[in-house]
């Protein structure tokens, strides 16, 4: 793990060095950029949309299919970072005792039974009067009622819902909300363009939905995305994931993290691993990412093997941000960024 480390380490130096040419070249165009958070913010949320958009159209099975072997376990830490660590929750001994075999469970038999099993302990150890929890537990119970009655479809449900909840918490941790709205107008713009057929010469044709080498069958997506059984939309339903959960990786990879630190300007690619580092741990991001390189290398024998085992070891991290957002709202807590946490 040191030497791993080392290499880590190393490898930053000719990254700031490529950056700082970089910013050399376009420091003045894009000095406002730099220097003022929310313009900066603002503008990466709305080319997370644009970017997004235009790599479905281009090749919404390959988006599906890589992206999450690249970008998955990287979010996954980024979860835990700002949900957890940063909201101090990993210092409630019996929260973590008792919420995290409950996670372990979802994964294991991916059930989403487990899941709400580690929402509801999260409402009955929650801070709250008995009635707040009392209502809490009376909508858990609803929605498990629901999700009995929607059968296989409350996973597919569950799915969509998740990559939504991404953006929830991007609105809830801005500094100034309103820097959100350009991509959320976007986003809704996108998702009306997609269901109502106007991007289906794009997203239809022959050459988006071949598998090929790095692209699974469209069928395997329609099975698990898809919340239609009509051929035209059911692709318009794995579109839709797929714009979804590639500006989700984004809200959590760059969104946040440039919305949660203390500093207004731009940090060093390694400034933000010794960020990384001190929030969870030397370890942990190392880790992450020889899961992250593991996957890569599975997926040169069998990308759909390598991409189905990452979905299986994500699946605890749905219910984790729906019980965090619970026990928050239920104790009535803001969500702490850096520099709160720096005043305690």
């Amino acid at each position: 793990m040191v030497l791993v480390q080392q290499l880590v380490l190393r490898l930053m130096v000719p990254l700031d060095a490529a950056r700082g040419m970089v910013l050399q070249q376009t420091g003045r165009t894009l000095a406002p950029l730099l220097r003022q958070r929310s313009l900066r913010v603002g503008v990466l949320g709305a080319l997370s949309v644009v970017v997004a958009l235009a790599l479905v159209c281009a090749a919404p099975l390959l988006v599906l299919t890589v992206t999450p072997l690249l970008l998955g376990v990287p979010h996954l830490l980024s979860d835990l970072r700002y949900l957890v660590v940063r909201q101090q929750l990993h210092e409630r001994r019996l929260l973590v005792a008792l919420v995290v075999p409950c996670l372990a469970l979802a994964v294991l038999e991916a059930q989403l039974s487990w899941g709400l099993c580690a929402v509801m302990v999260t409402v009955l150890l929650a801070r709250a009067s008995v009635t707040s929890r009392a209502l809490a537990l009376a909508v858990c119970l609803a929605a498990g009622l629901l999700a009995h009655q929607l059968g296989p479809k409350a996973a597919i449900t569950f799915a969509h819902v998740h990559n939504l909840i991404a953006l929830a918490v991007w609105v809830l941790w801005s500094r100034e909300r309103r820097v959100a709205a350009p991509a959320l107008v976007l986003f809704l713009a996108a998702t009306v363009m997609l269901f109502s057929g106007a991007l289906d010469s794009f997203v239809l044709r022959p050459a988006a939905l071949s598998s090929g080498p790095w692209a699974l069958d469209p069928n395997s997506f329609v099975q698990t995305l898809s919340l239609s059984d009509h051929p035209i939309w059911a692709i318009r339903f794995v579109s839709f994931f797929a714009l979804a959960q590639s500006i989700h990786y984004g809200v959590w990879l760059k969104l946040i993290p440039e919305d949660d630190r203390t500093r207004v300007g731009i940090r060093s690619f390694h400034a933000s691993y010794h960020a990384l580092a001190r929030d969870l741990g030397p370890w942990l991001p190392i880790a992450a990412l020889l899961l992250t390189l593991g996957f890569c290398t599975c997926a040169c024998w069998g990308v759909g093997v390598a991409r189905d085992a990452y979905f299986r070891l994500a699946l605890f991290h749905g219910p984790l941000e729906v019980a965090v957002l619970t026990l928050l709202a239920l104790e009535r807590r803001a969500l702490r960024r850096e520099d709160s946490v720096s005043a305690d």
